[in-house]
């Protein structure tokens, strides 16, 4: 029982300032390094090139092929939370 009063309040801490839409793109500081897709299946989106990961392949990984990887508003590299993004991760495409 304590577990979950806990479990609720930390959902309701981490989920209650965020807002319904998208929040905005922050400007990169001067030096600020770019972010890109890397990893084998291009679904790490960092701030380091050329970062590696095991080569496998899921059909929810064709849905970053056109995602966008951009800084997130917490300053971090991240994919953006589109319709369109979201819609294919719950439905990925058929191999």
């Amino acid at each position: 029982m304590k577990n979950s009063i806990w479990l609720s309040i930390l959902f309701v801490v981490a989920c209650g300032g965020k807002s319904a839409g998208p929040e905005p793109t922050p400007t990169p500081s001067p030096g600020e390094k770019e972010c890109v897709k890397s990893g084998c299946s291009g679904t790490v989106c960092s701030d380091e090139e050329g970062l590696m990961t095991t080569c496998e392949w899921r059909p929810e990984y064709a849905c970053y092929q056109e995602a966008e990887c951009t800084r997130q508003a917490d300053g971090n590299c991240g994919w953006t939370e589109t319709e369109v993004l979201t819609a294919c991760l719950a439905s990925p495409p058929v191999e």
